[in-house]
């Protein structure tokens, strides 16, 4: 707290949004752990979680933090754990200018509109990314590579899985879904794949990303991709979208799943 406290940038960036969203939860899944006389639970979210993700969020804005969002996040974590460790936030909670004692303070509110799954898919998205990149290096046997193309999926699928997600709770009849999804206009040209990704979503429902995230929220989340593989492996990344690309790899990107081709 001492290293991080009211220090830090003004502007906002799609990192911060990832942020505020899993402090807001935390404290939320925090106060019903403890209305529920959950302890462990309590101190599982507004500890461990909470460090995890401090440590996840300076680590990708290279340690310079929004200065507002870090300010609330310790706060809130001081008084979170003041029933757990008393003496010692007590001793921090002076250290960051806090008024009075934290004991007396009232518990941190949070803002449940805040709470965003989209903006969360898409950093969860980043993670996944990069590890499917470490895996296809490995596969080729590159450990250098020049240059890497990622490949988003065509707007089709997007409008496939969206689909998919709705009908999938009403019926798991598969000529059903399919004739479903080949009722809009753009999916019915792809008939057969359509039926090849039906047909793997009935078998592994996880194959249907939990949360959706809009195509071009996605190629968003890539840019971040492309800025860590260009710092950490000094190779060319570009972003291709399926529809544009020659890639031979570009049929296999599906939403949150693209195509990665290294050479």
């Amino acid at each position: 707290i001492k290293n991080s406290y009211n220090k830090g940038r003004t502007e906002t960036t799609a990192i911060d949004r990832w942020f505020e969203s899993k402090l807001n939860d935390s404290i939320k899944k925090t106060t019903e752990s403890l209305e529920s006389m959950l302890f462990k639970s309590a101190l599982q979210h507004s500890l461990m979680d909470m460090t995890r993700h401090l440590k996840m969020y300076l680590k990708r804005t290279n340690n310079k933090p929004n200065k507002k969002l870090i300010n609330q996040f310790s706060e809130s974590r001081i008084q979170m754990l003041t029933p757990v460790t008393p003496h010692f936030c007590e001793e921090v909670w002076e250290l960051v200018g806090g008024k009075g004692f934290v004991s007396l303070q009232p518990w941190p509110d949070y803002e449940e509109e805040k709470i965003d799954p989209e903006a969360e898919a898409a950093e969860q998205l980043v993670h996944d990314t990069l590890s499917d990149f470490d895996t296809v290096l490995k596969l080729a046997k590159i450990e250098k590579p020049k240059e890497v193309v990622v490949v988003v999926a065509p707007s089709w699928k997007y409008e496939l899985f969206r689909i998919l997600k709705e009908e999938i709770r009403k019926t798991r009849d598969q000529r059903a879904l399919i004739n479903t999804c080949l009722a809009e206009r753009d999916i019915k040209p792809h008939g057969q794949e359509v039926a090849k990704i039906v047909q793997a979503v009935l078998k592994d429902s996880g194959k249907l990303p939990q949360v959706l995230i809009e195509k071009e929220k996605e190629t968003e989340a890539y840019k971040t991709v492309k800025e860590i593989i260009e710092k950490d492996y000094k190779a060319a990344v570009k972003i291709e979208d399926a529809e544009k690309s020659n890639e031979k790899k570009s049929s296999q990107a599906s939403p949150s799943k693209p195509a990665i081709v290294v050479a």
